[in-house]
């Protein structure tokens, strides 16, 4: 008996020892695993706050020289609405107006045929779907609201979304646009 307890005493002195060095070995692997997030977390920090300085440099660089692009382009702009003025015989005021009204009026051009398209594209939808609806097999009537449909997805692509959005909305834009483009022109 004194042989057994004997042997299991030192069968937990060994094992005791051994966790002891296991417990040294883990702690030492979670300093290292420790260490290596702090500097890739530094790392991280370091390049991040070095990319948003970079940007920030670039994007107030850019805001001075467009404003002082813009600036300097007054004059010209100016002297591009007086010259367009001049030569047709109109003052500088009327001139815009009169260019504003241009892009409403290619604007409601432009909506006309959208209109069109999306009417014709409801009324073949809902003749389509009353005609699925009440018939089993598809037959030659199928055509009619087909055709309508596909007339008005026709329309629908033949519309210049830009010119109808910009002369509803906002037609200034495309006035003063259209000054910018003959300011360019005058320049070269």
């Amino acid at each position: 008996m004194k042989k057994i307890i004997s042997l299991l005493i030192a069968m937990l002195l060994v094992t005791g020892s051994y966790a002891a060095k296991k417990t040294d070995v883990a702690s030492t692997a979670h300093q290292d695993v420790k260490e290596a997030i702090t500097v890739a977390h530094e790392d991280v920090v370091g390049t991040l706050t070095t990319v948003y300085q970079d940007s920030k440099d670039v994007i107030s660089t850019i805001y001075g020289d467009g404003k002082e692009l813009a600036g300097n382009l007054y004059p010209e702009v100016k002297s591009a609405v007086i010259a367009i003025a001049k030569a047709i015989g109109v003052a500088a005021e009327h001139l815009y107006s009169v260019l504003v009204k241009k892009y409403v009026v290619d604007g409601l051009v432009q909506l006309i045929p959208f209109l069109i398209g999306l009417i014709l594209l409801i009324i073949g939808w809902y003749k389509l779907e009353k005609y699925v609806k009440t018939h089993e097999q598809i037959r030659w009537h199928i055509l009619y609201p087909s055709i309508l449909i596909t007339a008005g997805i026709v329309f629908l692509c033949a519309v210049d979304y830009n010119t109808m959005f910009m002369g509803l909305i906002n037609p200034e834009f495309g006035a003063i646009n259209y000054i910018l483009d003959f300011t360019k022109d005058m320049i070269k």
